[in-house]
């Protein structure tokens, strides 16, 4: 029995490198040369939203604008109004297909779960990313999301002063996920942590370098396989759950046995963090949870709240 598929059961017994824009551009790991990537300069502010308020702290969210080979593309930047003394993480999320950005905020909901970083939802392209064998139109005609999410990062830390200016940390749900899947493999290194809930990769990844990582996944997800047999989509074979966590538990050096195994309400989770390099690697299964973002039920903590107690564990 793998890792995850006994993590399942345990479950149900207890009940329950740093990017730099030059001169507008942004060069894409996914090639060796630079695509047409414009910034408009350091991003064009368009909507400004003073006010909201969450516990002690108040946020701005402000959506911005830049074009990206070619197309014009925008992106929504939460953040406390205060200036803080030193400087806040970045936490870029990538939502879920089939929907829009405003969408994704109210259902990712960071706000709720920190109250000391900016927080980063890039706009996708008709409600979906292209994460190679998926999704939509923008897999379809080649939309290249990898370039407009590395124009985006390098774009807020060099427009947000207070912005940390190391590696970012990269949370992605159902589509999203599975483009922060294909990043994390094509850019091992720049990010210094990666979430995704309800995913695995549609694109090949042969060796995945060095990265933290946690995988979360609803038992119950039809779209997304723990372990078993894999899920196929647009003949695309994916990698189960389980194979994932093995290769960047290889990856990052873990040693065999987990640190820890921590039951919540219906979330079981199982971390290695006695791994090379300060990298940790993670699994959480929602026992019962179909592909639909895990909210805050009783003693369960939502997805949001996982990934950032995560990124928090790796230095956030």
């Amino acid at each position: 029995m793998g890792v995850v598929s006994a993590l399942i059961a345990v479950a149900v017994l207890v009940g329950a490198p740093d990017l730099t824009v030059v001169a507008g551009t942004v060069r894409s790991v996914a090639s060796d040369t630079a695509p047409a990537v414009t910034v408009v300069p350091k991003a064009t502010p368009r909507v400004t939203v003073p006010g909201t308020v969450t516990g002690a702290v108040q946020w701005r969210t402000q959506t911005y604008s830049m074009k990206v080979g070619g197309m014009n593309r925008s992106y929504v930047v939460e953040r406390p109004a205060v200036t803080p003394p030193s400087g806040l993480p970045v936490v870029v999320e990538l939502g879920g297909c089939c929907t829009t950005v405003s969408v994704e905020i109210a259902r990712a909901d960071f706000q709720q779960v920190t109250n000391s970083a900016i927080v980063v939802y890039p706009e996708y392209v008709d409600g979906n990313w292209n994460a190679g064998a998926c999704c939509g139109t923008p897999a379809t005609s080649h939309v290249d999301d990898v370039a407009f999410v590395n124009a985006v990062i390098s774009a807020v830390q060099a427009g947000q002063p207070d912005a940390s200016s190391g590696p970012v940390y990269l949370a992605g749900y159902s589509n999203g996920g599975k483009l922060a899947l294909m990043m994390a493999c094509q850019e091992p290194g720049a990010f210094a942590g990666v979430a995704v809930y309800g995913a695995t990769r549609t694109s090949d990844c042969a060796n995945p370098g060095a990265e933290s990582l946690l995988e979360m996944v609803g038992s119950a997800d039809p779209g997304t396989a723990i372990s078993g047999k894999p899920v196929v989509q647009n003949d695309y074979t994916e990698p189960t759950v389980e194979q994932i966590v093995s290769d960047y538990r290889a990856a990052d050096g873990c040693a065999p046995t987990a640190s820890r195994t921590v039951t919540a309400g219906v979330a079981t989770e199982t971390v290695w963090t006695q791994c090379a390099g300060d990298h940790s690697v993670g699994v959480v299964v929602y026992q019962g949870d179909s592909h639909t973002w895990p909210e805050t039920s009783g003693a369960t903590p939502s997805a949001q709240q996982m990934m950032w107690n995560f990124f928090g564990s790796l230095g956030a």
